[in-house]
């Protein structure tokens, strides 16, 4: 293989979607990802968790940590790209991220100039991403889900068992979910305050009802072309849909997740709720 000394740059926009599990991440790559600027990674890169910068340095250094993701980490895989792919070097973790990043634009969608991932909770990490980035740069979008409804997402989509999720416990699973969304929301929030043209709140269940304005709004935001039709359609995306509920009537060719009147509520206990009403949304 040859050697690559050409040293990846700083894209002009970098797009990075955080959140809770289960709190409508992908839905949103895939309305991104099929804008025709914008490159989306088919599933969420949660880069921060096996590439700390202690990791970084106890493996030895970009080759090294380039070599782990492609021997080690099954997203190499599941995104189907190889080493032999990569076109660019780098130095640091930046140029890691960039460049994992690159190596899927540039393999399938190589006509789109800017590229972008989701993160779990990565809005944690957002002091890192502003530092490599730059406020101009950096785009990240927190998305923030009604907290019954992505509990129970969550706990169906991770099978968790009754026992964990047993009433009256100081363990049961409820509590960390209640800090973990509480958390999330309330970084996200002062986030938004403090940087509005580098980091965006939404709400999944108004981009749920007002899917095209916020489309439109988030193209403008961004400073791309708006591509509404495009957006809704998710042309780019074979799977519309991530529901961990069976929902009927949906019409999946659209590309786009319909509202629907599941109450998810049901699914939880009354202290899941109770607890939840506490301590994640009191108001």
């Amino acid at each position: 293989m040859r050697k690559i000394t050409d040293t990846i740059s700083i894209p002009e926009k970098i797009i990075v979607i955080g959140g809770m599990p289960r709190s409508g991440k992908t839905l949103l790559r895939n309305a991104l990802g099929s804008h025709s600027q914008i490159a989306f990674t088919p599933s969420g890169l949660n880069f921060f968790q096996w590439c700390n910068e202690e990791m970084f340095q106890a493996r030895g250094g970009f080759e090294e940590n380039l070599n782990y993701f492609f021997d080690k980490d099954w997203k190499s895989k599941s995104w189907n790209i190889t080493k032999d792919m990569v076109a660019y070097t780098g130095k640091d973790r930046r140029g890691l991220f960039l460049v994992i990043l690159d190596t899927y634009r540039r393999t399938y969608f190589p006509e789109k100039k800017y590229m972008g991932t989701y993160i779990h909770v990565s809005e944690e990490y957002f002091d890192t991403l502003l530092k490599w980035f730059g406020r101009e740069r950096l785009k990240f979008i927190q998305i923030i889900r009604d907290p019954y409804d992505n509990y129970a997402s969550y706990v169906r989509a991770r099978n968790i068992s009754e026992e964990k999720r047993a009433p009256d416990k100081y363990s049961s699973f409820v509590h960390k979910f209640c800090h973990m969304w509480g958390q999330s929301s309330s970084i996200a929030t002062f986030l938004g305050l403090k940087y509005p043209d580098t980091c965006r709140t939404l709400f999944f269940e108004d981009l749920i009802a007002n899917q095209e304005d916020v489309f439109e709004a988030l193209c403008k935001w961004i400073n791309v072309p708006v591509e509404v039709d495009r957006m809704l359609n998710m042309v780019d995306f074979s799977t519309k849909q991530n529901s961990v509920f069976e929902i009927k009537n949906v019409d999946n060719t659209q590309g786009f997740v319909q509202s629907d009147n599941i109450n998810r509520r049901q699914y939880l206990n009354r202290y899941e709720i109770e607890a939840i009403q506490a301590t994640a949304c009191a108001n």
